[in-house]
Parts: C-alpha cells; sequence; structure tokens
C-alpha cells in the first residue's frame, strides 16, 4: 500500500476531468493489488478516478494494450506503472506517440526506455525501492520462516525518488550495453 501511495504522490496534480490509468502485469497478485490500494487511497479522496489495465508480461501486448487504453481515453492524464513491464510499455508507447506534459508516467526507473522517458520529461519522478534492502530482506523472510514458522510482518521497504539529475547512475546500473 505505501508503495502505491508514494507512486501516486509523485504525479503532478490531476486537473479536473482527468483521471490515472494504473497499469499492472500481474493483476490480482498480493503485491499488485496493495499498490493499487495505495494509489486508489491517494487519489479518492481528490476525486481522481483510477483505472487498471492488465497488461500480461509479454511486452508487445502491453505495449499495444497501453496504446489501444490511451487511444479510447483521452482524459488520462496519469499512469502508474506497478512494476517493470507496466512502466516500460507505457514509456515506450508515450516516447512514440506523445510530447512531454500531455501525459505523465511514473513507476521504477529500470530500463533504457524508462531511463530515457524520465530524460524527457514524461516521467518527472521515478519511485525505486531500495535493491539492498529488498536483497537484505528476503534471506530474512526465508530465516524467520524456517526458524519460527510464521510469516514476518512489519518489514518496510526503502522507497526513494530519481529524476532528471540521476539519469547518468541509473543507466550506469540498470542498462547493460
Amino acid at each position: 500500500v505505501i508503495y502505491g501511495q508514494k507512486l501516486a504522490e509523485v504525479l503532478p496534480e490531476i486537473p479536473p476531468g482527468k483521471k490515472v490509468l494504473f497499469l499492472s502485469e500481474s493483476l490480482g497478485t498480493t503485491w499488485a493489488s496493495q499498490r493499487y490500494e495505495g494509489v486508489k487511497r491517494y487519489f479518492e479522496p481528490k476525486g481522481v478516478p483510477v483505472e487498471t489495465l492488465d497488461l500480461t508480461n509479454d511486452m508487445t501486448i502491453a505495449e499495444q494494450r497501453v496504446a489501444s487504453y490511451l487511444a479510447a481515453n483521452p482524459d488520462v492524464y496519469g499512469i502508474i506503472g506497478s512494476d517493470g513491464v507496466g512502466v516500460n510499455a507505457a514509456a515506450s508507447v508515450l516516447l512514440k506517440n506523445y510530447k512531454p506534459g500531455e501525459i505523465y508516467l511514473t513507476g521504477p526507473t529500470i530500463s533504457d526506455v524508462s531511463i530515457r522517458a524520465l530524460e524527457l520529461g514524461f516521467i518527472q519522478k521515478g519511485v525505486m525501492n531500495s535493491y539492498f534492502v529488498i536483497g537484505y530482506i528476503a534471506p530474512c523472510y526465508a530465516y524467520i520462516l524456517a526458524t519460527q514458522e510464521v510469516l514476518p510482518t512489519d518489514i518496510t521497504l526503502s522507497y526513494f525518488t530519481v529524476t532528471k539529475e540521476d539519469v547518468e547512475w541509473l543507466r550506469e546500473w540498470f542498462v547493460k550495453e
């Protein structure tokens, strides 16, 4: 839920009559549902509609679905990619068909296409998980489960935002040539 709220917070203010599109390649999974819940909790009090689009994990299909949805829904002002496929599919569609400022996108910026969208202004701020913390948490979960036979709760991941100024180090970390 917290990650969904963080994703929602970094979008520019949504003008009246516009809506937000939440993209999920894993609609119905616990993590995607929780992120969607966080996005809804942020926008509902503001009266901003949030719609979801299931993309699958196939980038070709995901791009087609995003392009078709945007063509049929010109009232989309903000897009939230719940994970890599969503943000990359949307970034690809925006880069090919829109100008910066027409539709804003956010999500994890961890590929060449999403970093390019950040660089050009389609993404003003991306929200990243701390990959160190994720790598640390997984063995902790496994240890607690193995030794105590319960799943731990209340282990919070770190989130941080990236902007155009971060493009260089993002490319170093995530784009392999």
